[in-house]
């Protein structure tokens, strides 16, 4: 839903590489969130190879309160970091920086 709200609309493989997902994974979410009336498939009137995804008005109104919780989280989440010292927060971004090039080497 939040690949859609923010890039629709939007195909399979625009979803995909977004989401850095198999086309098979994707195909399988987007059946069951079309199937939950959320999103909506259609084809383009010069292109009826290719399906794009949107949101419908119930898929939207899940977008805009999934947005409000992350702002809400991310928030706290300045409001804890400005806590600590300019020297600790040097410490806490080597380390995050350090876990995420970790977790890209995997």
């Amino acid at each position: 839903i939040e690949c859609i709200g923010n890039n629709g609309p939007i195909n399979n493989i625009g979803i995909a590489t977004r989401m850095n997902l198999s086309k098979a994974n994707i195909t399988k979410i987007t059946r069951k969130l079309t199937k939950d009336e959320l999103i909506r498939r259609f084809q383009l009137a010069d292109n009826k190879k290719e399906v794009y995804f949107k949101l419908t008005a119930k898929g939207k109104q899940v977008f805009e309160l999934h947005e409000k919780l992350h702002s809400k989280r991310k928030r706290q989440f300045y409001d804890l970091i400005d806590d600590f010292s300019d020297d600790k927060q040097k410490i806490i971004l080597e380390f995050l920086e350090t876990m995420i090039n970790k977790l890209r080497q995997e």
